[in-house]
């Protein structure tokens, strides 16, 4: 009998993702989207939001949803992106476009989530074409809004799979998740 181990089918998967997409599906503004989900499991510490170190298991999910965007008769949604984009900090626009503005994109997250008796807890990192994106000030919050509503968008076409439309849910969430802590522990404006 032939045993195949589930993380290495899923790091094949990961690699194949990454190297050549052949995925060519069309539809109001977006082009080539492919997207990917690795899932794991493992028992470790983590920390509590009232302090407390306790020991469980922390399931992990990183995806990636690998895309091409567009402006044309249906949407606008490359000139969405560089809209939003506008709106953020000089110095992360500098680094988007040291990079080269382009119209392919990259978009992934990676989240680790425990549950115990008392809560949930979670958290989520994301980069956009190899670039970090923290939600960690009021000028990065109109590309997390773009995002969320394109990754809804997304999730809302009709031939799209459960399965890609699970993914574009989860990857959704995260995104509100992280946006609502920082918009929660927001400082107050400066005069």
């Amino acid at each position: 009998m032939l045993y195949i181990d589930e993380n290495l089918l899923a790091n094949l998967f990961f690699m194949m993702f990454n190297s050549n997409m052949d995925n060519k599906i069309t539809f109001t503004g977006i082009t080539n989207l492919s997207v990917a989900r690795r899932l794991s499991n493992k028992f470790g510490t983590y920390i509590t939001s009232a302090g407390d170190v306790k020991q469980g298991d922390k399931a992990y999910a990183e995806f990636r949803i690998k895309f091409k965007l567009t402006d044309d008769e249906s949407g606008q949604d490359l000139t969405d992106y560089k809209n939003a984009l506008s709106k953020c900090n000089k110095s992360f626009q500098a680094k988007c476009l040291g990079q080269n503005l382009t119209d392919e994109f990259v978009f992934s997250v990676k989240r680790c989530s425990v549950m115990d008796d008392a809560e949930k807890i979670s958290n989520s990192n994301f980069m956009l074409n190899n670039i970090g994106l923290l939600p960690n000030e009021r000028s990065i919050l109109p590309l997390f809004s773009y995002l969320a509503k394109l990754t809804r968008k997304m999730a809302s076409l009709p031939d799209i799979s459960e399965a890609k439309k699970d993914i574009f849910k989860q990857t959704n969430q995260s995104i509100q998740e992280e946006a609502v802590k920082y918009i929660e522990n927001m400082p107050p404006l400066s005069k």
